[in-house]
């Protein structure tokens, strides 16, 4: 025989005795973990019931992108593997991951998971990266009836949905998290959802392509364009939150609502943040203000490159009399020169307004400070621009003067102290907190060292918890 072949042999030889060592190893790992676990601190001193509530938490905190949680627990030792094997609390969140390497295994995980859940709620978490399977998709669906949630990342889910289509009862299903492809025809059918809540919709598709009974969804986050959205706000009613990410269509005259006796009520939504980046104009987002009417609005966000919609926004306002108590306003883009004065006129029709949260690229001047300070203010009745006024955010580049500050601060905290004395009922908030991040480092570097830690020392004084910095990151 020659001699490689002889040496070959022995090498294959040496790797296996190697390998089966290993083997016998890990083996005994096994068993020192487990008893280790068995004699420690924790394992003596707590019952598997609280064990189980803590791996519950681990379960929750675990990452899908990750080993499952309950197989890195139950594969630390035979302790905890019985704990976890037995628990089905713990298989409550079922992550599905479909590839084409081992598919037998994995229908086999896939059941012998559902199994363990016994009848607890499932948080299905599916990713598909370029593959399906429909035999996995049929034992996924046979356990419909369970699913609390549903979160399916992957632009491939045609097969699901072709299943989907015969219709699948949902009765416990709350909240659903998709990616949309508009370029597929089959839609997401969750006729048989009553306690669905929650829809998050990635992607740029179509509300035609979700089925359900919209009169129910309370949560809305999705990028439609806004004349889907406007169509299905009539089947809305009961819509609490919304987050909406407009893309740019041309505006259909269709759906225009001033057509047809007015704006669009939406009774019950109390918070809405509109996002529309990339744009010259923000058409869809002017559309949108002139054709809703919001009655119970308390919180709103708007990020735009430029602000060209604040009379719409301020005529919404007005129209809806709202109590609007957060104000949250980002500009991306550098605003043109009347973009400080137009805020100012925005903000004296919002007199509820608690807090207040600016982020800008345009410098802001002592205009914004002195329409915030009582004794400068025209509005007297109103004690001053937001006389609700609580918190005060601004992130950008400012132009205040040190006095404007110390100025306007002065002026409420005594405005608020002669309503007290004279046993008023209060038409002026106290300022509880002002913070300011500048992004123009030259703001506080011409400025004289001495006159800089005076303002600073004099702000500490005031009730109000005052923070001004410079935001490095910027």
């Amino acid at each position: 025989m020659p001699e490689n072949v002889v040496l070959r042999q022995e090498v294959e030889r040496e790797i296996a005795a190697t390998k089966s060592h290993i083997e016998d190893l890990q083996k005994k790992l096994y068993v020192l973990a487990g008893k280790l676990n068995m004699t420690s601190s924790i394992m003596s001193t707590l019952p598997p019931d609280v064990l189980a509530e803590i791996f519950f938490l681990a379960v929750q905190e675990g990452s899908f992108n990750s080993v499952p949680v309950p197989y890195v627990l139950g594969g630390t030792c035979r302790a905890w593997r019985n704990i976890v094997w037995s628990t089905p609390l713990l298989w409550s969140f079922l992550i599905v991951k479909l590839t084409q390497k081992n598919e037998q295994a994995q229908r086999t995980l896939l059941e012998d998971w559902i199994k363990r859940s016994a009848n607890y709620p499932l948080h299905v978490h599916l990713t598909a990266p370029g593959y399906e399977s429909s035999d996995s998709y049929s034992i996924l669906l046979r356990s419909c009836a369970q699913w609390r949630s549903l979160m399916v990342n992957s632009y491939n889910s045609h097969g699901l949905r072709y299943k989907m289509l015969d219709g699948h009862p949902f009765p416990l299903l709350s909240h659903i998290s998709l990616y949309i492809n508009p370029l597929e025809r089959f839609p997401w059918n969750f006729n048989s959802a009553p306690q669905l809540r929650a829809l998050e919709l990635s992607g740029r598709g179509r509300p035609s392509q979700i089925i359900c009974d919209w009169a129910v969804v309370q949560d809305l986050k999705a990028t439609f364009d806004v004349n889907d959205w406007l169509s299905i706000l009539r089947s809305m009613s009961s819509l609490r939150t919304c987050k909406l990410i407009l893309a740019k269509h041309p505006i259909d005259p269709a759906i225009h609502f001033n057509d047809r006796g007015g704006p669009h009520n939406i009774p019950a939504l109390t918070k809405l943040s509109l996002q529309y980046i990339g744009a010259e104009t923000n058409d869809e987002i002017i559309f949108l203000l002139r054709n809703v009417s919001v009655p119970a609005l308390e919180r709103l966000e708007i990020t735009t490159d430029i602000p060209d919609w604040f009379t719409d926004l301020k005529e919404v306002l007005l129209r809806s009399q709202c109590s609007l108590t957060e104000l949250t306003i980002r500009i991306i883009a550098s605003p043109d020169s009347t973009f400080e004065d137009d805020l100012v006129e925005l903000l004296s029709s919002v007199p509820s307004v608690i807090h207040l949260n600016l982020i800008s690229k345009s410098a802001l001047s002592d205009r914004l400070i002195n329409a915030l300070n009582p004794d400068l203010s025209p509005n007297t009745e109103a004690q001053g621009c937001l006389p609700n006024l609580t918190t005060f955010s601004c992130n950008g580049e400012i132009l205040f003067g040190l006095d404007s500050i110390l100025s306007m601060l002065r002026a409420r905290e005594k405005t608020i102290t002669q309503e007290s004395v004279g046993a008023q009922s209060g038409a002026l908030k106290e300022l509880e907190s002002f913070t300011i991040r500048y992004r123009n480092a030259a703001w506080a570097q011409t400025k004289n060292p001495n006159a800089l830690r005076m303002f600073y020392f004099e702000m500490a004084a005031f009730g109000t918890k005052t923070n001004v910095m410079w935001d490095e990151a910027a």
